[in-house]
């Protein structure tokens, strides 16, 4: 089971532009303890007059992929926002090549929401992506893959 032990914010709270080292511990079936960091960024991206939602991304050095430490940071940021804001949605996306992120974001709890057409360029030509979100009330069970 993974727990935040340590979010520390680049200016000192979480803001549109912010960008936080979020902390974490696992206990692993052997009963070891292991720590790691992931630095997490993310915009708050107005959604009318009177809201926004939170667009979060991570980037995790290849030598730390596949040991789903992007699915718990991504998981404990967004409940970290939906505990200490008011906002409802935290969103995501990715290239829709990205299949090692987008199970990652579903482990997450976050609903594919559809595909962005040519919204991203990227090696040179227009790539589309696979958006994610998660509201507040959403409590679907974490999928298994």
């Amino acid at each position: 089971m993974a727990s935040v032990t340590q979010v520390r914010f680049a200016d000192g709270s979480p803001k549109t532009g912010s960008s936080a080292v979020i902390r974490t511990t696992w206990r692993s079936p052997s009963t070891r303890t292991m720590a790691a960091s992931a630095i997490v960024g993310w915009l708050a991206i107005p959604t009318g007059p009177t809201s926004a939602c939170w667009n979060i991304g991570v980037t995790i050095l290849p030598e730390f992929r596949g040991k789903g430490y992007g699915t718990a940071a991504q998981r404990l940021l967004a409940e970290y926002l939906f505990a200490t804001t008011t906002v409802n949605r935290v969103e995501a996306g990715t290239d829709v090549d990205n299949v090692a992120e987008q199970r990652a974001l579903e482990k997450a709890r976050f609903i594919r929401e559809g595909v962005r057409r040519g919204s991203q360029f990227r090696n040179g030509q227009w790539r589309d992506m696979a958006m994610y979100g998660r509201l507040r009330d959403d409590h679907a069970p974490a999928t298994a893959h």
